[in-house]
């Protein structure tokens, strides 16, 4: 299993809230999407663990994206991804890209957006 977490700052001279889960897909160095499945989790043992996360300027808030690194009915390491993350904050129109290696077993676990530079809440269910 892989995590890797993600950070947003508000960069803006305003105040901002985010809350909920963001959305991430893959894309190929053409612009073209690339087929990937993602499911939510969430942190704790309920919904009430989704929280608003109010950023003052220069604040920040992180999720996490898992995934498996070994593909146990071909009993082989997953491939690693070769194409741009493309993540759009939750309630936005605008997506970040940047490139990320990471294994590839056809399912991204996504957390919710928590407050900090850094998620250190393990995952306990899929919503």
């Amino acid at each position: 299993m892989f995590t890797v977490t993600f950070t947003f700052t508000n960069a803006s001279g305003r105040a901002c809230d985010l809350t909920g889960w963001p959305t991430v897909g893959l894309e190929a160095a053409s612009g073209k999407p690339v087929a990937l499945r993602t499911e939510r989790v969430i942190q704790g043992l309920s919904l009430s663990s989704v929280r608003l996360v109010a950023l003052a300027p220069g604040g920040a808030a992180s999720f996490d994206i898992y995934g498996a690194d070994f593909d146990t009915g071909a009993d082989r390491a997953c491939p690693t991804t070769t194409s741009l993350i493309v993540v759009t904050p939750p309630n936005s129109r605008i997506a970040f890209r940047t490139p990320l290696r990471v294994p590839d077993c056809g399912l991204f676990f996504v957390a919710p957006i928590i407050g900090g530079r850094s998620d250190r809440l393990a995952w306990s269910k899929i919503v």
